[in-house]
């Protein structure tokens, strides 16, 4: 990670090792933080982001399940992501928006501990490795957490402890991720990754009782592969599914096991699904203006509209 010059902070713009905090803040000690990681991309019409308003409001949901109180409302902090973009010149950026506890009482009652805000911005290259190369994964000894225990549609900082776990013993062991599984024993994700199997042309992915985050990556393909006319099923999946599956794959990577078979990539849905993504990549104008004006619910029929345009 390199550093770069400006972090948004409350409202100014600071110098990145100026933006420090005590050690007594309360996110230090109990994890009390909900962030977001939003992709920034280089366009001939500049930098553009990927679904910033969606990014932005499961931030906002994400402070409101642990009773934050936001200074900052949704505009707010869309002017603040793209102010730090463009105050450190970046052309490309993997943008981070963090909303946390600061100093005060070190006791589980955080109510007495300030709200703070803050968004950093920095570029940042491919996640664990390049779209097009497949990677080593496990299955994890280690759960995702049960319904009634931490919400796991929160994106909080403590959630990202098992995430954690499963990937230090996949790296113990040789692998680069490792898949984890719901309290019944179900598929729920990887570490920082929702999860996509294609068996006889039907892609499957775990649904939302499976202790998964809803990723807005994971929302975008899912519309983007049923306007392809691909089928996609989104239910409790069983682990034997994996070693029956034509392919797996991440909204990032395709996935591949020493103990499964290879993956499948000519002509496949994921293939035409890597297609698409770079499609939308390039239209990610046209992409985030979709994504801000009509929302999940317009999503596919701006996809099918592109589709059209492309002849």
């Amino acid at each position: 990670m390199k550093p770069t010059e400006w972090i948004w902070r409350d409202g100014a713009l600071v110098k990145w090792n100026d933006a420090t905090v005590h050690v007594s803040a309360h996110a230090l000690h109990y994890g009390s933080s909900v962030f977001e990681g939003i992709r920034a991309y280089a366009t001939k019409q500049g930098v553009q982001f990927f679904r910033l308003h969606d990014h932005v409001v499961r931030l906002v949901d994400s402070a409101r399940v642990y009773s934050m109180p936001l200074v900052y409302d949704v505009a707010a902090l869309e002017r603040a992501c793209k102010d730090v973009v463009r105050a450190n010149k970046l052309p490309h950026a993997y943008v981070r928006p963090l909303v946390f506890r600061g100093a005060g009482p070190l006791t589980l009652d955080p109510t007495s501990s300030p709200v703070e805000t803050v968004v950093l911005a920095w570029e940042w290259g491919h996640y664990l490795a390049a779209p097009d190369t497949a990677i080593d994964v496990k299955i994890s000894s280690w759960r995702r957490v049960a319904m009634g225990t931490l919400p796991a549609l929160a994106k909080a900082g403590g959630n990202y402890l098992s995430s954690q776990l499963i990937r230090l013993e996949a790296k113990r062991d040789g692998y680069v991720d490792g898949i984890a599984l719901s309290t019944d024993g179900g598929l729920s994700e990887a570490s920082g990754a929702n999860l996509f199997l294609v068996r006889n042309g039907v892609v499957h992915t775990p649904d939302v009782g499976s202790s998964i985050l809803l990723g807005i990556t994971r929302d975008t393909m899912i519309c983007m592969l049923r306007d392809m006319g691909i089928e996609v099923r989104e239910g409790r999946l069983p682990r034997e599914l994996l070693h029956m599956a034509d392919e797996r794959s991440s909204p990032a990577l395709r996935l591949r096991s020493r103990a499964f078979a290879p993956s499948i990539a000519s002509r496949s849905a994921m293939a035409r699904l890597a297609q698409s993504r770079a499609r939308c990549r390039r239209r990610s104008t046209a992409c985030s203006t979709a994504a801000r004006k009509i929302g999940t619910a317009g999503w596919t029929r701006w996809a099918r509209n592109a589709r059209k345009s492309r002849g």
